[in-house]
């Protein structure tokens, strides 16, 4: 959050940011599920 008292680089690094978080997340989630499935089905 320090970077937002800069003015020039605040919008470059919110959109990084955002761009790092919709490539991330979804990534993230289907590997979750996947591993949370795996593991319920190994359970059961």
């Amino acid at each position: 959050m320090r970077v937002f008292r800069r003015g020039g680089r605040q919008l470059n690094v919110s959109w990084a940011g955002l761009a790092v978080l919709l490539i991330c997340l979804p990534i993230l989630l289907r590997l979750g599920f996947w591993q949370l499935e795996r593991g319920e089905f190994k359970a059961q």
